[in-house]
């Protein structure tokens, strides 16, 4: 299966697991499950592991035992592009907010909006693939293309705007993982 139709495959079910969330669980969920993508990416292209428990992931002195350690890692094994990686980092922070704030809750609160607004302008391609996917949602089960587009442009809400974001990241993410050729030990 190529990347593009794995990707087609888990958007529909990441989608539907992001959308069952209020806000914060959404941020906790989609950080959950990118931070696991970012581990299996790793797993798939690193040398494996001669333990079950593996101490680059696993343990408190876990070199990759962190989200911000993740995002590097994949970053500097030219896994991701430096925006996924500013993305990433932005959306760290985001999680953070929603994690250890209990004032920030949804998705109206100014420093929200304005934190996913900058994670937007990170990406062209992650905007283009949120425009496309939600424009052709929208115009196979709503509205007229021309309609959608408006929509999408004025009105379309943050939290759909995350939903629809988050869920390509992910399964972009999951998609990657299947194309890793994965190192070998040394002299093997």
């Amino acid at each position: 299966m190529g990347c593009t139709e794995y990707i087609g495959k888990a958007f529909s079910k990441n989608l539907a697991l992001l959308q069952s969330e209020s806000d914060r669980g959404a941020v906790l969920v989609a950080s959950s499950m990118i931070e696991e993508a970012l581990k299996n990416l790793l797993i798939a292209k690193l040398v494996p592991s001669s333990k079950n428990q593996d101490p680059l992931f696993n343990g408190g002195n876990a070199p990759l035992g962190t989200f911000s350690s993740k995002i590097e890692m994949t970053y500097r094994l030219g896994l991701i592009r430096r925006e996924w990686k500013e993305l990433l980092n932005i959306f760290k922070k985001l999680r953070n907010d929603f994690a250890h704030n209990v004032e920030v809750n949804n998705f109206k609160i100014p420093k929200v909006r304005d934190q996913f607004v900058s994670l937007m302008d990170k990406d062209q391609h992650l905007r283009d693939a949120l425009k496309g996917t939600f424009i052709e949602s929208i115009a196979n089960n709503v509205s007229p293309l021309k309609e959608a587009e408006l929509f999408l442009k004025e009105k379309m809400p943050l939290r759909i705007s995350f939903d629809f974001a988050f869920a390509v990241i992910v399964s972009t993410l999951e998609a990657i993982v299947h194309e890793q050729v994965q190192l070998k030990p040394f002299g093997s």
